[in-house]
Protein backbone atom coordinates (compact mmCIF):
# COMPACT_ATOMS: atom_id res chain seq x y z
CA UNK A 1 0.00 0.00 0.00
CA UNK A 2 3.01 2.37 0.45
CA UNK A 3 3.94 1.98 -2.70
CA UNK A 4 0.90 2.43 -4.52
CA UNK A 5 0.53 6.01 -2.09
CA UNK A 6 4.08 7.08 -3.54
CA UNK A 7 3.20 5.84 -7.20
CA UNK A 8 -0.19 8.23 -6.48
CA UNK A 9 2.27 10.94 -5.01
CA UNK A 10 4.74 11.52 -7.51
CA UNK A 11 4.24 14.24 -9.53
CA UNK A 12 4.98 15.83 -13.13
CA UNK A 13 7.87 17.43 -13.35
CA UNK A 14 9.07 18.09 -17.00
CA UNK A 15 7.03 16.59 -19.64
CA UNK A 16 10.10 14.80 -21.47
CA UNK A 17 10.54 12.85 -18.19
CA UNK A 18 7.13 12.24 -16.75
CA UNK A 19 3.30 12.16 -17.37
CA UNK A 20 0.87 10.76 -14.81
CA UNK A 21 -1.02 7.88 -15.94
CA UNK A 22 -4.65 7.78 -14.74
CA UNK A 23 -4.15 8.06 -10.59
CA UNK A 24 -1.58 5.16 -10.64
CA UNK A 25 1.36 5.55 -12.12
CA UNK A 26 4.19 7.20 -13.84
CA UNK A 27 5.60 7.43 -17.08
CA UNK A 28 9.74 7.51 -17.18
CA UNK A 29 11.18 8.97 -20.70
CA UNK A 30 15.03 8.00 -21.42
CA UNK A 31 17.10 9.05 -24.18
CA UNK A 32 17.60 6.73 -27.39
CA UNK A 33 18.49 3.42 -26.25
CA UNK A 34 19.99 3.01 -29.67
CA UNK A 35 21.65 6.36 -29.60
CA UNK A 36 21.34 5.84 -33.56
CA UNK A 37 23.50 2.77 -33.70
CA UNK A 38 22.07 -0.84 -34.05
CA UNK A 39 20.86 -2.27 -31.08
CA UNK A 40 22.03 -6.04 -30.83
CA UNK A 41 21.07 -6.79 -27.61
CA UNK A 42 19.11 -6.13 -24.32
CA UNK A 43 18.15 -7.42 -21.09
CA UNK A 44 15.71 -6.34 -18.23
CA UNK A 45 17.77 -6.21 -14.45
CA UNK A 46 16.56 -9.22 -12.83
CA UNK A 47 15.11 -6.30 -10.66
CA UNK A 48 13.10 -5.01 -13.47
CA UNK A 49 14.77 -1.30 -12.56
CA UNK A 50 16.10 -0.85 -15.97
CA UNK A 51 17.92 -2.18 -19.04
CA UNK A 52 21.17 -3.02 -20.28
CA UNK A 53 22.27 -3.19 -23.43
CA UNK A 54 24.70 -3.18 -26.71
CA UNK A 55 24.42 -0.72 -29.42
CA UNK A 56 26.83 -0.73 -31.89
CA UNK A 57 29.93 -0.73 -30.25
CA UNK A 58 28.32 0.55 -27.04
CA UNK A 59 27.65 -1.02 -23.49
CA UNK A 60 24.98 1.22 -22.14
CA UNK A 61 22.49 0.76 -19.10
CA UNK A 62 19.37 2.58 -18.48
CA UNK A 63 17.67 2.96 -14.70
CA UNK A 64 14.23 4.21 -14.31
CA UNK A 65 14.26 7.69 -13.72
CA UNK A 66 18.10 8.23 -15.03
CA UNK A 67 19.47 8.76 -18.03
CA UNK A 68 21.16 6.49 -20.65
CA UNK A 69 24.86 5.66 -19.67
CA UNK A 70 27.54 3.87 -21.30
CA UNK A 71 29.43 1.69 -19.54
CA UNK A 72 32.00 -0.14 -21.74
CA UNK A 73 32.62 -0.60 -25.54
CA UNK A 74 33.45 -3.49 -27.72
CA UNK A 75 35.47 -3.29 -30.71
CA UNK A 76 33.91 -3.50 -34.01
CA UNK A 77 37.39 -5.11 -35.19
CA UNK A 78 39.51 -7.04 -33.13
CA UNK A 79 42.40 -8.67 -35.76
CA UNK A 80 40.44 -8.65 -38.17
CA UNK A 81 37.39 -10.23 -36.52
CA UNK A 82 33.83 -9.01 -36.83
CA UNK A 83 32.70 -8.38 -33.07
CA UNK A 84 28.92 -9.85 -32.50
CA UNK A 85 27.70 -10.05 -28.82
CA UNK A 86 24.79 -13.13 -28.97
CA UNK A 87 24.07 -13.20 -25.19
CA UNK A 88 23.80 -10.86 -21.71
CA UNK A 89 24.16 -12.90 -18.68
CA UNK A 90 21.21 -12.43 -16.23
CA UNK A 91 22.50 -10.53 -14.11
CA UNK A 92 23.64 -7.75 -16.69
CA UNK A 93 27.57 -7.51 -15.62
CA UNK A 94 28.61 -9.71 -18.51
CA UNK A 95 27.97 -9.91 -22.18
CA UNK A 96 29.37 -13.22 -24.51
CA UNK A 97 29.69 -13.46 -28.01
CA UNK A 98 31.52 -14.47 -30.98
CA UNK A 99 34.78 -13.12 -32.86
CA UNK A 100 33.69 -13.72 -36.53
CA UNK A 101 36.37 -13.67 -39.46
CA UNK A 102 34.36 -11.70 -42.13
CA UNK A 103 34.39 -14.26 -45.20
CA UNK A 104 35.26 -13.28 -48.78
CA UNK A 105 32.80 -15.05 -50.87
CA UNK A 106 34.97 -15.87 -53.92
CA UNK A 107 37.61 -17.77 -50.95
CA UNK A 108 38.02 -21.27 -51.83
CA UNK A 109 35.59 -23.57 -49.60
CA UNK A 110 38.82 -25.33 -47.73
CA UNK A 111 38.97 -21.68 -46.57
CA UNK A 112 35.81 -20.98 -44.96
CA UNK A 113 36.30 -23.05 -41.75
CA UNK A 114 39.74 -22.10 -41.28
CA UNK A 115 38.77 -18.13 -41.78
CA UNK A 116 35.17 -17.72 -40.61
CA UNK A 117 35.43 -20.09 -37.45
CA UNK A 118 33.82 -18.23 -34.17
CA UNK A 119 35.94 -17.56 -31.52
CA UNK A 120 34.39 -16.79 -28.39
CA UNK A 121 34.50 -13.97 -25.39
CA UNK A 122 33.00 -12.42 -22.71
CA UNK A 123 33.21 -8.81 -21.87
CA UNK A 124 33.00 -7.09 -18.23
CA UNK A 125 33.81 -3.95 -16.70
CA UNK A 126 36.07 -5.48 -14.72
CA UNK A 127 37.80 -7.71 -17.31
CA UNK A 128 37.81 -5.83 -20.75
CA UNK A 129 36.98 -8.51 -23.72
CA UNK A 130 38.32 -12.02 -22.67
CA UNK A 131 38.76 -14.37 -25.58
CA UNK A 132 38.11 -18.07 -25.69
CA UNK A 133 40.30 -19.59 -28.56
CA UNK A 134 41.16 -23.04 -28.69
CA UNK A 135 44.63 -23.18 -29.20
CA UNK A 136 44.62 -25.00 -32.29
CA UNK A 137 44.33 -23.84 -36.13
CA UNK A 138 41.02 -24.98 -38.61
CA UNK A 139 39.01 -23.89 -34.97
CA UNK A 140 36.37 -22.45 -33.25
CA UNK A 141 34.10 -21.43 -30.27
CA UNK A 142 30.41 -20.38 -30.29
CA UNK A 143 29.17 -19.69 -26.85
CA UNK A 144 25.36 -20.50 -26.61
CA UNK A 145 24.12 -19.55 -23.09
CA UNK A 146 25.48 -17.97 -19.96
CA UNK A 147 24.88 -18.53 -16.15
CA UNK A 148 22.81 -15.58 -14.48
CA UNK A 149 26.21 -13.89 -12.74
CA UNK A 150 28.18 -14.83 -16.02
CA UNK A 151 30.85 -17.02 -14.34
CA UNK A 152 30.00 -20.14 -16.39
CA UNK A 153 28.88 -20.39 -20.49
CA UNK A 154 27.70 -23.23 -22.67
CA UNK A 155 28.85 -23.39 -25.99
CA UNK A 156 30.27 -25.29 -28.77
CA UNK A 157 33.94 -26.09 -29.77
CA UNK A 158 34.84 -27.76 -33.63
CA UNK A 159 37.85 -27.83 -35.60
CA UNK A 160 39.19 -29.89 -38.43
CA UNK A 161 42.41 -31.52 -39.16
CA UNK A 162 43.10 -29.67 -41.69
CA UNK A 163 40.98 -28.47 -44.98
CA UNK A 164 38.55 -30.91 -46.49
CA UNK A 165 38.58 -32.82 -43.81
CA UNK A 166 35.74 -33.66 -41.30
CA UNK A 167 34.34 -31.37 -38.83
CA UNK A 168 34.53 -32.46 -35.13
CA UNK A 169 32.44 -30.55 -33.02
CA UNK A 170 31.58 -30.78 -29.27
CA UNK A 171 29.81 -29.43 -26.32
CA UNK A 172 31.57 -27.87 -23.66
CA UNK A 173 31.03 -25.33 -20.53
CA UNK A 174 33.56 -22.64 -19.78
CA UNK A 175 33.54 -22.23 -15.79
CA UNK A 176 35.98 -19.25 -14.77
CA UNK A 177 38.24 -19.82 -17.26
CA UNK A 178 38.67 -23.61 -17.49
CA UNK A 179 37.20 -25.53 -20.30
CA UNK A 180 35.30 -28.68 -19.90
CA UNK A 181 34.00 -31.31 -22.74
CA UNK A 182 30.73 -32.62 -22.04
CA UNK A 183 29.47 -35.88 -23.39
CA UNK A 184 25.86 -34.92 -23.95
CA UNK A 185 23.44 -36.35 -26.40
CA UNK A 186 23.83 -36.05 -30.17
CA UNK A 187 22.85 -32.57 -31.40
CA UNK A 188 22.32 -30.77 -34.63
CA UNK A 189 25.67 -29.81 -37.20
CA UNK A 190 24.02 -26.48 -37.63
CA UNK A 191 24.65 -24.40 -34.01
CA UNK A 192 23.04 -21.23 -36.26
CA UNK A 193 19.65 -22.61 -36.74
CA UNK A 194 18.89 -23.88 -33.27
CA UNK A 195 21.37 -21.60 -30.96
CA UNK A 196 18.45 -19.66 -29.31
CA UNK A 197 16.64 -23.08 -27.65
CA UNK A 198 19.38 -25.44 -28.01
CA UNK A 199 20.78 -25.54 -25.15
CA UNK A 200 19.52 -23.71 -21.65
CA UNK A 201 21.51 -23.33 -18.24
CA UNK A 202 20.84 -22.75 -15.12
CA UNK A 203 21.21 -19.40 -13.02
CA UNK A 204 24.10 -21.22 -10.54
CA UNK A 205 25.76 -22.66 -14.22
CA UNK A 206 25.46 -26.18 -12.86
CA UNK A 207 23.08 -27.77 -14.79
CA UNK A 208 22.18 -27.41 -18.74
CA UNK A 209 18.92 -28.18 -20.57
CA UNK A 210 18.77 -29.04 -23.83
CA UNK A 211 17.17 -30.88 -26.95
CA UNK A 212 18.63 -34.07 -28.21
CA UNK A 213 19.01 -34.87 -31.99
CA UNK A 214 18.60 -37.98 -34.02
CA UNK A 215 18.91 -37.24 -37.98
CA UNK A 216 19.16 -33.96 -37.65
CA UNK A 217 15.57 -34.07 -35.99
CA UNK A 218 14.73 -33.67 -32.17
CA UNK A 219 14.15 -36.54 -30.14
CA UNK A 220 14.24 -35.50 -26.34
CA UNK A 221 14.78 -33.14 -24.17
CA UNK A 222 17.83 -34.03 -21.39
CA UNK A 223 19.58 -32.36 -18.88
CA UNK A 224 23.12 -32.79 -17.86
CA UNK A 225 24.19 -31.58 -14.16
CA UNK A 226 27.97 -32.90 -13.21
CA UNK A 227 26.90 -34.81 -10.44
CA UNK A 228 24.20 -36.96 -11.92
CA UNK A 229 25.70 -36.64 -15.62
CA UNK A 230 22.99 -36.68 -18.83
CA UNK A 231 19.10 -37.64 -17.52
CA UNK A 232 16.04 -38.02 -19.87
CA UNK A 233 13.88 -35.48 -19.44
CA UNK A 234 11.70 -35.90 -22.19
CA UNK A 235 8.06 -35.22 -21.78
CA UNK A 236 5.36 -38.12 -21.53
CA UNK A 237 4.51 -38.71 -25.20
CA UNK A 238 5.85 -35.90 -26.91
CA UNK A 239 7.81 -35.47 -29.97
CA UNK A 240 10.04 -32.98 -31.34
CA UNK A 241 10.34 -31.10 -27.76
CA UNK A 242 11.60 -27.88 -27.92
CA UNK A 243 13.63 -26.39 -24.52
CA UNK A 244 12.82 -22.67 -24.43
CA UNK A 245 12.77 -21.12 -21.18
CA UNK A 246 14.26 -22.57 -17.71
CA UNK A 247 14.19 -21.67 -14.31
CA UNK A 248 17.05 -20.56 -12.37
CA UNK A 249 17.66 -23.67 -10.11
CA UNK A 250 16.87 -25.62 -13.53
CA UNK A 251 14.11 -27.64 -11.93
CA UNK A 252 11.16 -25.74 -14.05
CA UNK A 253 11.38 -25.80 -18.10
CA UNK A 254 9.13 -24.60 -20.73
CA UNK A 255 8.41 -25.89 -23.82
CA UNK A 256 6.41 -27.06 -26.78
CA UNK A 257 5.96 -30.47 -28.19
CA UNK A 258 3.77 -32.31 -30.60
CA UNK A 259 1.17 -34.63 -28.97
CA UNK A 260 -1.00 -37.26 -29.85
CA UNK A 261 -4.14 -35.50 -29.34
CA UNK A 262 -3.95 -31.57 -29.86
CA UNK A 263 -1.03 -31.48 -32.29
CA UNK A 264 1.75 -29.14 -31.08
CA UNK A 265 1.18 -27.20 -27.93
CA UNK A 266 3.15 -25.57 -25.01
CA UNK A 267 3.61 -26.95 -21.51
CA UNK A 268 5.23 -26.24 -18.10
CA UNK A 269 7.49 -29.00 -16.59
CA UNK A 270 8.53 -29.63 -13.09
CA UNK A 271 11.13 -32.59 -11.74
CA UNK A 272 8.36 -32.91 -9.32
CA UNK A 273 4.97 -32.83 -11.10
CA UNK A 274 5.63 -33.75 -14.23
CA UNK A 275 4.05 -31.51 -17.44
CA UNK A 276 1.02 -28.76 -17.56
CA UNK A 277 -0.23 -27.89 -20.59
CA UNK A 278 0.08 -23.78 -21.29
CA UNK A 279 -2.42 -23.69 -24.45
CA UNK A 280 -2.47 -19.80 -24.39
CA UNK A 281 0.74 -19.74 -25.62
CA UNK A 282 1.74 -19.85 -29.36
CA UNK A 283 3.83 -22.26 -30.64
CA UNK A 284 7.00 -20.62 -31.91
CA UNK A 285 7.98 -19.53 -28.30
CA UNK A 286 10.43 -16.36 -29.25
CA UNK A 287 11.20 -14.32 -26.69
CA UNK A 288 9.66 -17.12 -23.78
CA UNK A 289 11.25 -15.78 -20.42
CA UNK A 290 10.71 -17.73 -17.11
CA UNK A 291 11.22 -15.80 -13.17
CA UNK A 292 13.98 -17.18 -11.17
CA UNK A 293 11.44 -19.16 -9.07
CA UNK A 294 9.67 -20.86 -11.80
CA UNK A 295 6.33 -19.64 -11.15
CA UNK A 296 5.74 -17.20 -14.07
CA UNK A 297 6.50 -17.18 -17.61
CA UNK A 298 6.08 -14.45 -20.23
CA UNK A 299 5.08 -16.24 -24.06
CA UNK A 300 2.96 -15.46 -26.70
CA UNK A 301 -0.12 -16.44 -28.22
CA UNK A 302 -0.51 -15.09 -31.95
CA UNK A 303 -3.66 -14.85 -34.78
CA UNK A 304 -4.31 -13.85 -38.51
CA UNK A 305 -5.28 -10.90 -38.38
CA UNK A 306 -8.69 -11.36 -40.71
CA UNK A 307 -9.38 -7.90 -40.95
CA UNK A 308 -6.18 -6.51 -43.30
CA UNK A 309 -5.65 -7.52 -46.70
CA UNK A 310 -2.51 -8.80 -46.05
CA UNK A 311 -3.24 -11.02 -43.73
CA UNK A 312 -1.00 -10.21 -41.15
CA UNK A 313 -0.07 -12.41 -37.97
CA UNK A 314 -0.88 -10.65 -34.51
CA UNK A 315 1.37 -11.60 -31.61
CA UNK A 316 0.22 -10.94 -28.14
CA UNK A 317 1.90 -11.29 -25.06
CA UNK A 318 0.55 -13.58 -22.32
CA UNK A 319 1.60 -13.87 -18.55
CA UNK A 320 1.05 -17.22 -16.82
CA UNK A 321 1.21 -18.02 -13.03
CA UNK A 322 0.28 -20.26 -10.64
CA UNK A 323 -2.75 -19.14 -9.22
CA UNK A 324 -4.10 -17.05 -12.46
CA UNK A 325 -3.38 -19.29 -15.15
CA UNK A 326 -2.32 -17.59 -18.53
CA UNK A 327 -3.70 -13.61 -19.21
CA UNK A 328 -2.85 -11.29 -21.73
CA UNK A 329 -0.79 -8.58 -20.68
CA UNK A 330 -3.77 -6.36 -21.27
CA UNK A 331 -5.81 -8.12 -18.94
CA UNK A 332 -3.32 -7.75 -16.15
CA UNK A 333 -3.44 -4.15 -16.33
CA UNK A 334 -7.26 -4.16 -16.19
CA UNK A 335 -7.82 -6.48 -13.30
CA UNK A 336 -5.35 -3.73 -11.53
CA UNK A 337 -7.31 -0.96 -12.69
CA UNK A 338 -4.75 1.01 -14.28
CA UNK A 339 -6.14 3.08 -17.41
CA UNK A 340 -4.00 2.38 -20.51
CA UNK A 341 -6.28 2.65 -23.75
CA UNK A 342 -5.75 5.85 -24.50
CA UNK A 343 -1.93 6.42 -24.63
CA UNK A 344 -1.63 6.29 -28.08
CA UNK A 345 1.97 4.96 -27.64
CA UNK A 346 1.80 2.19 -25.52
CA UNK A 347 0.55 -1.61 -26.45
CA UNK A 348 0.67 -3.95 -23.55
CA UNK A 349 0.63 -7.11 -26.34
CA UNK A 350 4.22 -6.01 -27.24
CA UNK A 351 6.04 -7.01 -23.70
CA UNK A 352 9.02 -9.26 -24.88
CA UNK A 353 10.62 -9.69 -21.49
CA UNK A 354 9.50 -10.45 -18.10
CA UNK A 355 12.21 -8.97 -14.78
CA UNK A 356 13.84 -12.59 -13.37
CA UNK A 357 12.28 -11.67 -9.40
CA UNK A 358 8.64 -11.03 -11.64
CA UNK A 359 8.48 -7.49 -10.79
CA UNK A 360 8.33 -5.91 -14.67
CA UNK A 361 7.77 -6.28 -18.03
CA UNK A 362 9.55 -4.82 -21.03
CA UNK A 363 8.30 -3.95 -24.50
CA UNK A 364 8.47 -1.70 -27.23
CA UNK A 365 5.49 -0.10 -29.41
CA UNK A 366 5.96 0.90 -32.88
CA UNK A 367 3.28 3.74 -33.81
CA UNK A 368 2.46 6.87 -35.15
CA UNK A 369 2.89 9.63 -33.80
CA UNK A 370 1.62 13.55 -33.91
CA UNK A 371 3.41 13.75 -37.62
CA UNK A 372 2.13 11.18 -38.88
CA UNK A 373 5.93 9.39 -38.40
CA UNK A 374 6.86 5.73 -37.40
CA UNK A 375 8.22 6.32 -33.88
CA UNK A 376 9.13 3.09 -31.65
CA UNK A 377 8.86 3.58 -27.84
CA UNK A 378 10.04 1.37 -25.13
CA UNK A 379 8.65 0.77 -22.12
CA UNK A 380 8.80 -0.86 -18.39
CA UNK A 381 5.48 -2.06 -16.42
CA UNK A 382 6.93 -2.36 -12.98
CA UNK A 383 5.03 -4.04 -11.08
CA UNK A 384 5.13 -3.80 -6.52
CA UNK A 385 7.72 -6.30 -6.00
CA UNK A 386 6.35 -9.27 -3.71
CA UNK A 387 7.08 -11.80 -1.10
CA UNK A 388 9.33 -14.29 -2.72
CA UNK A 389 6.75 -16.92 -1.81
CA UNK A 390 4.05 -14.71 -2.60
CA UNK A 391 5.21 -13.29 -6.42
CA UNK A 392 2.19 -14.80 -8.62
CA UNK A 393 -0.46 -13.54 -6.02
CA UNK A 394 0.69 -9.95 -5.39
CA UNK A 395 2.37 -8.64 -8.64
CA UNK A 396 -0.02 -7.17 -9.67
CA UNK A 397 -0.65 -4.09 -7.18
CA UNK A 398 0.58 -0.49 -8.01
CA UNK A 399 2.18 -0.73 -11.31
CA UNK A 400 4.95 1.79 -12.49
CA UNK A 401 5.18 2.62 -16.26
CA UNK A 402 8.47 3.85 -17.60
CA UNK A 403 8.91 4.20 -21.30
CA UNK A 404 12.01 5.24 -23.70
CA UNK A 405 11.17 6.96 -26.87
CA UNK A 406 13.20 6.34 -29.96
CA UNK A 407 12.49 9.55 -31.95
CA UNK A 408 12.37 9.03 -36.37
CA UNK A 409 16.19 9.77 -37.61
CA UNK A 410 16.46 13.38 -39.49
CA UNK A 411 16.76 12.88 -43.02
Amino acid sequence: MHRLLLGLALLLTSLTVNAKIADAATIYRAPDLSNGRPLSQLRLLPNGAGVVGVAGNEIFQWRLGQERTVIGSLPTLLGGYVVNPVAISGDGEAIFGNLQYPVDPGREPDELWRLAPHQGFRWTAANGLERFTMGRPNSGIAPIAASHDGSTFVGVMGYQEQPYSPLHTYTMRWSNGAFEQLALPNYSPYPDLVAESWFLISGDGNRIVGSKYANNNVSGVFQWTRDGGVQDWTPAGASNPAVLALSHDGNVFFGTATFATGGRRAFRWTASNGMQMLDEFDLSGQASIVTTDGSMVLGFSSHIDESKATGATIRKAILWDKDHGSRRISAVLDDAGIAWRHLDWFNPDDASQLSADGSALFGSTTALNSLGQLESTSWIIKLAVPEPSSIAATCLFAPIFAIQRRMPRRS
